[in-house]
């Protein structure tokens, strides 16, 4: 291998100069960046038991204080030069650096005044006024026309029924192709631009209808100004996503979502008065002159609102004045064209609708519900107007589409009332876990008065019955529909979460094509079967759709989404391979890794005094033993296509590092993407799998951490990832040197459904910030059994993090494991409390834990979490079961899980700021081992033992970091038989170590109490009275 050879020996030679360079440009970025005039004008920032329980069963407990570590007065106290220039370099990288990128244009902080979510509730609600017209305009010109239908066959030579009724139902044919085309559109140009222009295209063509001369320049015209008006539709709902938060956007949605609604009945109210009392042309003339004020005043006041198209403009802005072109966002990504946008987009709601059950099932019934409603639209003209039923003039008969609104709103607050009441009540009684199923009893009450109104409206109108009788059919119908509508809507987004946009594209387009085709049939159905037996008709064929659909769905819902690669991951892969087998991490990786407090200072005077740290404090005794560079370690690509590592920074080059690293009893890992480039913009592997994986083997590299930036579109099915990242995996094993394989993919597509098949473990969010509860727009979770809680996110709090990973415990198994993020222990940001829980609930999770503080900097109270003995044994535990969270009361939680040897690891959270006293039944704890009490654990005694209570306290944890402590105040798991063997024993009940103290005991059917500090735990071991009798 004489290119590796090459690599190897002669990277301290190799791109030196541009080393120098890179730090250059690097270091005249801050500098300008620090500029005052540029920091005003840019709102961005770059930052490189019961009565029975013995001993009151009351647990309590305090830590010693965990203060923010005083660096000005620790550079003093280092022992050389290097740990203060290191100590500098860290705090220079906390500085400048986001999460991942030293030159990434983001938001300044949560309440940056440029994101549109923080803009004055003024300029927020100006936005929604002017979208909210946008989309009541196009609806009301979708039906407006429909009083106005003779007089226009009869201008326009129209004979045939079907043409004439082509002129109404085209406009909702363009709903069907428009959005396909707007939202791509509206992500890559943003929000205002492509609604104006789209307005403008509706505009420009609805006054061509109003000019036309034929039948075929009508319905030519109506479909291009339908195409434009279909574009508030699909992009509305987004703006209002930009401008609030889920806690702030219900009103804003429900004054956005009532154009739609209204539209249809409003259009034919107006349109027979103006028809009646002037010219049909006057309908396009009227909706021309509304629709251009509206596109005056939007020019004005609408601005854009989509976060990511800000921000491009904000790194373009700064390009421009530093001359630098590396100033990016997040969003920059070379894959993100028109045409590759546009290929997702219009490939995979044809893809689901072709193999996923339930988009056929939903989009169907959906489909045949609004195409009745345009058929009743078609239909009232010729019922109320005809001398042989109503007699009514044109205006007044248009009077009659107000039963329509009304059926609109009422069946919308109905289901709005009460749709999120009935979910939570069944998700009450399924332990706390909402399913998607929980949607669909509004369904069958949908599915039960559709038919209902449509025989109540036909029958009624065959006899002449009053002409109130029909519209309460009507009316009836219409709130089913929309009731039905919602749920389905509903039901498709909380079973393809990531998938929802195109399986709700895939209902919309069905729904379209019958809004389309429906009224060119009515004519000649209600000619022969007149209006009874030809609504009755539709009843029948509503009833053998409808009642069947939710029936099928709350029986065999669930079952159909394992089923299914997009609603719940690769199950056929799964089913072929159920791990990885390369004999690592069965249990989590312990270890260090560089990123959060070093990010591109890294280097290999950083990197040994990291490891030499953790072996001297006595990490290595405790079982971490990976020391993982991450990203900015190389240099670019070599003539032949190998990495070549930074001769700056790693003189000895990596294969020395790695040498050293393993004279230390360690193991080394390394970082890159699985794509064209690093996050950080370095050369990234897609394409060189093979190569890469080679010439880490022949360094010996013990670890990966592959990341998803720069991946060039091949993601957004579990099939793009799994094929992308199982490239990797195979490389690997060719190898034939054993190398953990972590993955980085933040939760994109459901790695959980997929990876353990190609991986040792994979990340579930977001990068995890050092905050306990902040919240951030960019990882939602507001309600816990929503989609915000169960999509990955990104900037996310320990407290996000946690909530979306209790959805996903069940995949995790010995050798594969979910990546909850590394540590933020140590690092600023995190009270004592608040890191104490951040380290049990990762540990009781199965986590990998991936320290991230400054080694040769550590304090007190990071030492004594970070080594505590009794909580690396439940990471650590042989049986690899992760805690469930068994209920939630607010911000209180209870997680339960086995371990080793019939014991039970359990975790009070209390995500409060003020303590609290919880309990938890042994019913509880044990429900996962028999609901309701069936448990046969619950009929034990049981002695509880806090895992805290023997934290090391702060003069021990002093004297360890200066080298002073004695073996007789620390842990020691050598002299046991190592780290490993220790954690695989069942631990003695008198083990201090490894059971911290023993805080009560709990009779039979009892019930734990504890009193947990704010933003803290209780984390306790309970061990079965029989167990320790044995032991």
């Amino acid at each position: 291998m004489p290119d590796i050879e090459k690599v190897n020996t002669a990277a301290s030679r190799q791109s030196a100069q541009s080393q120098s360079q890179r730090l250059e440009v690097s270091q005249s970025i801050t500098k300008v960046y620090s500029a005052p005039h540029i920091d005003n004008q840019s709102a961005f920032y770059v930052t490189d038991g019961n009565d029975g329980d013995e001993g009151g069963g009351n647990l309590d407990r305090t830590a010693p204080s965990y203060t923010n570590h005083d660096d000005s007065s620790s550079q003093q106290d280092l022992e050389n030069g290097s740990q203060v220039a290191e100590l500098q370099k860290a705090q220079t990288a906390k500085s400048q650096r986001s999460e991942r990128d030293p030159k990434l244009v983001a938001w300044k902080g949560n309440d940056d005044p440029e994101n549109p979510k923080n803009w004055p509730m003024k300029k927020r609600w100006a936005a929604v006024f002017v979208v909210s017209c946008y989309t009541l305009i196009s609806p009301v010109s979708s039906s407006m026309l429909a009083p106005a239908l003779p007089s226009i066959a009869k201008d326009l030579h129209i004979e045939n029924e079907i043409e004439l009724e082509m002129t109404l139902s085209i406009f909702v044919l363009a709903y069907a192709i428009g959005p396909l085309f707007f939202g791509p559109l509206s992500e890559i140009y943003g929000r205002a631009i492509v609604l104006q222009c789209a307005n403008m295209i509706y505009l420009v063509f609805n006054i061509a209808c109003g000019v036309c001369q034929t039948k075929g320049q009508m319905i030519a015209f109506r479909f291009l100004s339908g195409l434009g008006g279909s574009a508030p539709l699909s992009i509305g709902g987004g703006v209002m996503s930009d401008c609030f938060r889920a806690e702030e956007r219900g009103k804003a949605m429900a004054i956005y979502s009532l154009a739609p609604l209204l539209g249809p009945a409003i259009g034919p109210i107006a349109g027979g008065f103006v028809s009646e009392n002037t010219t049909w042309r006057w309908i396009f003339h009227a909706t021309s002159i509304a629709d251009g004020l509206i596109q005056v005043v939007g020019i004005f006041i609408l601005q854009e609102t989509y976060g990511p198209t800000l921000l491009q403009r904000k790194a373009k802005k700064l390009r421009k004045e530093t001359q630098d072109p590396d100033w990016h966002t997040e969003f920059d990504s070379p894959q993100r064209s028109l045409t590759s946008t546009l290929s997702v987009s219009l490939r995979r709601p044809f893809i689901l609708i072709a193999t996923q059950p339930i988009v056929q099932a939903l989009s169907v019934f959906m489909a045949y519900i609004y195409g009745l409603m345009y058929l009743m639209l078609a239909s009232f003209p010729d019922l109320f107007t005809s001398p042989e039923y109503y007699g009514e003039s044109v205006g007044i008969g248009g009077l009659n589409y107000l039963s329509l609104g009304v059926g609109f709103f009422v069946g919308a607050q109905i289901t709005a009332r009460s749709n999120d009441r009935i979910y939570k009540k069944l998700s009450a009684r399924n332990n706390g876990v909402g399913l998607p199923e929980f949607r669909t009893p509004l369904l069958f009450l949908g599915a039960f008065l559709l038919p209902v109104g449509l025989f109540i409206y036909g029958w009624t109108a065959q006899y002449k019955v009053h002409w109130i009788a029909p519209n309460i059919g009507a009316a009836i119908f219409c709130i089913a529909a929309i009731m039905s509508f919602q749920c389905i809507q509903v039901y498709l987004v909380d079973t393809y979460t990531r998938y929802a946009a195109s399986a709700l594209a895939a209902a919309v387009l069905l729904r379209s094509l019958a809004g389309f085709g429906f009224p060119l049939f009515a004519p000649y159905m209600f000619k022969a079967l007149h209006y009874g037996w030809g609504n009755s008709l539709m009843a029948f064929v509503a009833i053998g759709i409808g009642f069947p659909a939710p029936v099928l769905l709350w029986k065999y819902g669930a079952k159909l989404r394992k089923m299914s690669p997009y609603a719940a991951g690769l199950q056929a892969l799964s089913s072929v391979v159920v791990a990885l087998d390369n004999g690592l991490a069965v249990t989590p990786q312990l270890g260090w890794n560089t990123w959060n407090s070093f990010a591109c200072s890294l280097n290999e005077t950083v990197i040994l005094n990291a490891a030499e740290r953790i072996v001297a404090l006595g990490f290595k005794d405790l079982g971490y033993e990976y020391i993982v560079l991450d990203d900015c370690w190389s240099a670019g690509r070599n003539s032949s296509g190998y990495l070549i590592p930074d001769g700056t920074k790693f003189p000895n080059g990596i294969d020395g590092l790695a040498k050293k690293i393993h004279g230390m009893g360690l193991k080394i890992g390394i970082y890159s993407s699985a794509g064209t480039l690093t996050c950080a913009r370095y050369a990234g592997s897609l394409g060189y799998e093979e190569k890469d994986a080679e010439l880490w083997a022949s360094w010996g590299i013990d670890y990966l951490k592959y990341d998803n930036c720069y991946n060039q579109g091949e993601e957004g099915t579990p099939k793009l990832s799994y094929d992308r990242y199982n490239a990797m995996g195979q490389a690997l094993n060719k190898t034939g040197r054993p190398i953990l394989y972590s993955m980085c993919n933040w939760g994109s597509d459901g790695p959980w459904n997929f990876a353990s098949t190609i991986a040792n473990s994979w990340r579930t969010s977001g990068d995890l910030l050092n905050t306990w509860d902040r919240v951030d727009a960019n990882c939602p979770c507001a309600d816990l059994d929503g989609l915000d809680c169960k999509t990955p996110g990104f900037r996310c709090s320990v407290l996000n993090v946690l909530n979306k990973a209790v959805y996903y415990v069940s995949k995790a198994f010995p050798g594969a494991w979910n990546d909850l993020d590394m540590l933020q222990v140590g690092n600023e940001g995190l009270q004592d409390e608040e890191a104490v829980a951040h380290m049990s609930l990762w540990a009781a999770f199965k986590s990998p834990l991936l320290m991230t503080n400054v080694m040769t900097d550590i304090d007190a109270p990071t030492l004594s979490i970070l080594q505590n003995p009794a909580v690396l044994a439940i990471s650590q535990d042989p049986a690899g079961s992760s805690v469930s969270r068994i209920w939630r009361d607010g911000e209180m939680q209870l997680f339960s899980g086995s371990l080793t040897g019939g014991d039970q690891v359990v975790v009070l959270l209390n995500g409060e700021s003020k303590t609290r006293e919880m309990s938890a039944t042994l019913q509880d704890i044990f429900w996962e081992s028999g609901v309701a009490g069936t448990a046969r654990q619950v009929q034990q005694a049981w002695d509880v033992y806090d895992l805290w209570a023997n934290r090391m306290d702060n003069a021990t944890a002093n004297a360890i970091i200066n080298g002073t402590a004695t073996d007789s105040n620390r842990f020691n798991a050598t002299a046991r038989g190592g780290a490993k063997h220790v954690y695989a024993q069942v631990p003695a009940s008198t083990d201090k170590w490894l059971m911290g103290s023993k805080v009560s005991s709990v009779q039979s059917r009892g019930t734990v109490k504890a009193s947990v500090p704010g933003h803290g735990v209780a984390l306790l071991r309970l061990r079965a009275r029989n167990i320790n009798d044995e032991l």
